[in-house]
């Protein structure tokens, strides 16, 4: 490592020497690579060598991961090869100069993409600038009429003599070693597993000239990857006589017979990605009642409740299905479209012949309610035929899809969040405890919020009457059981409106009566309100036992007139 600045009061005429050669005073010099690892071989640094609490390590993670990765021993190149490029007589130097011509002659793709050809307009150094994407193309397996052939193509054209076509793919002003040509292509027969499956196609073709055939790439390999085992032909292409069915699967490329132009290769391509994964099948769903229908706005209004009240959307037509086909009432909704294909001009579900898709049921926010219930139970119950067997459970029809989520236990029955808030009580403030509690609204932690709220309103309330009766000036002010929920629900609103939210969000949650909470604010209401609750109910229990049966059958036809509402 150096560093290069410069002191320049350093008057040594060595240093100044070395400034000149661009070394610095402070040259570092880590030594040489002197450590071996004893797995892999690998040479290193000793300041790389000594990191971690082990500084006596026989192995080490820089090269090898402490012998977890093995690297397979470099492969040579054919004796071909090796000996036309690394001679040393004018062959050798020949195919060294021209192996950028040569190597094109035997490509299977060439290059596309953007080039920009207005940059050289000037006498600057030539300029390749490529835009965009870059990617490779590749043709038919035969070349058009009256086409010559290229790239992969000069692998199955049958001619007299290869070498000569090989030679005019490429062909400039300058000739090529039709030798050198002629002993490459041995190699790639022998050696190029591609080759070979390029081969196999001109033998087929050699047989049978107007044959429909056409060759898969395959791109998915049969053995582990990480065994570095050598490709065979087999594992890299198939060949396909007439149509392809859906029973290769996991292929890379179609390149068919021949075409008017040639095939870009991406894995970005649709078809590309058809044939590596299968096909998602978006599974919608309703509510009952809430199946959407389209209609002309001129149409007759029985018309339009004719065709909402036909059960031909794909959710609908699987709960027919199961009525229909045994085999479907051991599926759920995502498993159905592995086994049945949705048919859009009947608009119905037929069994699958041939491949598979799958399913996968629209995301749907807990906010939603039943929706988001529905959802869950979709997931999970096999073969239902209609809204009520989505909501049986052990031959019991659940009141809502909720409750037989819970009865199904496929939902948290919230209590680890009420303990939450109870233990949180002991020291926290009921502000807090407000504030907690909203933040598992917001959160969407909940699955049962009025379920929590019921078993926790008492410690969300802590505060409420104290804050009342200081805003008040009233100290002996008292509230009831609805006055004090009233209010937290009140804070516990206000808390999610400032971060964009309402309990009108969560199903079933209380919200508060904002009359209500504006007559507690009054002070002159809320004193006249204000009553000490146990001790008129311990009066009421001492007068009404003194009262004689004349007195008590007056007081019982009053109460009854207004609780009657007639008084």
């Amino acid at each position: 490592m150096f560093d290069l600045t410069i002191d320049g009061e350093v008057n040594d005429q060595h240093t100044h020497a070395n400034i000149a050669k661009g070394v610095s005073k402070d040259y570092i010099d880590h030594g040489d690579q002197n450590v071996v690892c004893q797995i892999c071989n690998a040479k290193l640094w000793t300041d790389e060598s000594i990191r971690g609490k082990d500084k006596q390590n026989t192995s080490f993670s820089l090269c090898c991961g402490y012998g977890k990765v093995e690297l397979p021993d470099s492969k040579e190149a054919p004796p071909t090869y090796l000996n036309i490029y690394r001679s040393t007589d004018s062959k050798s130097k020949y195919f060294i100069n021209n192996i950028r011509r040569y190597n094109s002659m035997f490509s299977f793709t060439s290059m596309g993409g953007k080039v920009d050809a207005s940059i050289n307009n000037g006498k600057a150094p030539y300029i390749f600038r490529l835009g965009g994407q870059n990617y490779h193309r590749i043709g038919s397996l035969l070349p058009s009429n009256g086409s010559k052939p290229k790239l992969s193509q000069l692998y199955i054209y049958i001619t007299d003599n290869e070498d000569r076509q090989q030679d005019a793919s490429t062909s400039t002003s300058d000739s090529v070693d039709l030798q050198i040509i002629h002993d490459l292509k041995l190699m790639l027969d022998s050696n190029n597993v591609l080759v070979q499956s390029y081969r196999m196609v001109r033998d087929c073709f050699h047989d049978n000239p107007h044959i429909d055939l056409k060759l898969r790439l395959i791109g998915k390999r049969i053995q582990d990857g990480r065994t570095y085992n050598l490709l065979s032909a087999s594992e890299v292409a198939a060949l396909i006589v007439g149509d392809i069915d859906d029973s290769f699967q996991n292929r890379d490329i179609i390149v068919e017979n021949s075409s008017g132009s040639l095939q870009r290769i991406s894995e970005l391509h649709p078809s590309y990605l058809a044939l590596q994964y299968p096909v998602v099948v978006r599974l919608p769903f309703h509510l009952p009642g809430q199946q959407q229908g389209i209609y002309d706005p001129n149409d007759d209004i029985d018309n339009i409740l004719d065709k909402l009240s036909i059960e031909s959307l794909m959710f609908t037509s699987w709960l027919e299905c199961n009525k229909i086909y045994k085999k479907s009432r051991d599926l759920t909704y995502v498993e159905f479209p592995t086994k049945f294909v949705w048919k859009t001009k009947s608009r119905k579900w037929k069994p699958r012949e041939i491949g598979f898709s799958i399913g996968r049921i629209h995301d749907v926010s807990p906010k939603l309610g039943e929706a988001y219930f529905l959802r869950i139970l979709l997931n999970n119950v096999r073969g239902p035929t209609s809204f009520e067997d989505i909501r049986t459970v052990n031959r019991g029809i659940c009141p809502t899809f909720r409750d037989a989520c819970y009865a199904l236990g496929l939902l948290d029955d919230d209590r680890e969040y009420i303990e939450d808030i109870k233990e949180a009580s002991h020291s926290a403030t009921g502000y807090y405890l407000r504030s907690l509690f909203s933040m598992m609204l917001i959160s969407d932690s909940l699955g049962r919020p009025k379920f929590v709220w019921e078993n926790t309103w008492e410690y969300l309330s802590d505060g409420i009457l104290y804050n009342q009766r200081r805003r008040l000036k009233s100290p002996d002010l008292s509230l009831t059981d609805h006055q004090l929920k009233n209010l937290t629900l009140f804070e516990i609103e206000s808390f999610l409106l400032r971060n964009n939210s309402t309990l009108k969000n969560f199903t079933d949650m209380h919200y508060p009566d904002f009359d209500c909470v504006s007559s507690s604010n009054n002070r002159l209401i809320a004193e006249e309100l204000s009553y000490d609750m146990t001790s008129l109910q311990n009066e009421f229990q001492t007068l009404t036992v003194s009262l004689t049966n004349e007195q008590r059958g007056v007081f019982e036809d009053v109460m009854a007139a207004i609780e009657d509402n007639k008084g």
